[in-house]
């Protein structure tokens, strides 16, 4: 029997593996939450995706879940009763009723938990990203002039599109060498990213929290 950790999109599930990698641990991270038939992961959270996932998955194979999404603008209270409510229409008779903590659900004889990924109790993985990472981010960066020209011009970028926007700058630029460039697709991916050293503060105080939650599958 093993743990399973389900997450939002491709990004979570690549961060997770190599902050699991780093802490040594022993978790599965499932595939994130996606339309199956298309096989194109879905933008946000909601009651339908979360349900549709979990309606799928044979929890008599694990010892424990745990369930890892964003805060977003919604903050880490209602991530949590959604999250919550979910599991009770797919089962769960005893679901967690705040995050970061570990339930047994006694019909099915599984651990559950819910974590919220956020920075001072909002925001999703991008947001965390920014705050940890640990190289030069000049490139990155000087985005702040760019949107700064946008809102001259009366244009707008939300903080969400910003911080994304923000973050594959990084992933291109700052954290990949000129050598890398030459095979950019492939060493200068968002995947690439993740597994590299010396890219995240995987000690940054912000990370304190998903460390706390992912020590429950330890």
């Amino acid at each position: 029997m093993s743990n399973l950790l389900i997450v939002e999109s491709d990004n979570d599930r690549y961060f997770l593996e190599a902050l699991i990698f780093h802490l040594n641990m022993d978790v599965d991270v499932d595939y994130p939450i996606c339309d199956v038939d298309e096989f194109e992961c879905l933008e946000g959270l909601n009651e339908a995706k979360l349900k549709l996932k979990l309606d799928n998955i044979k929890f008599d194979k694990y010892d424990k879940v745990g369930i890892l999404v964003d805060a977003d603008a919604e903050g880490v209270s209602n991530r949590v009763a959604l999250v919550k409510k979910v599991l009770t229409q797919a089962g769960v008779n005893n679901p967690p009723n705040q995050a970061n903590m570990l339930v047994n659900c006694p019909n099915l004889d599984v651990d559950f938990a819910i974590g919220v990924i956020n920075v001072d109790g909002n925001g999703e993985l991008e947001t965390l990203l920014k705050g940890i990472k640990a190289k030069d981010s000049t490139y990155a960066d000087c985005l702040d002039s760019w949107r700064t020209c946008l809102e001259g011009m009366g244009k707008t970028v939300t903080q969400k599109d910003f911080d994304k926007f923000w973050l594959n700058n990084y992933f291109r630029y700052d954290t990949c060498s000129s050598s890398d460039m030459r095979q950019a697709s492939r060493k200068c991916s968002k995947e690439a990213a993740f597994k590299k050293q010396g890219v995240w503060d995987f000690e940054n105080e912000l990370l304190d929290e998903l460390k706390k939650f992912l020590n429950l599958f330890n």
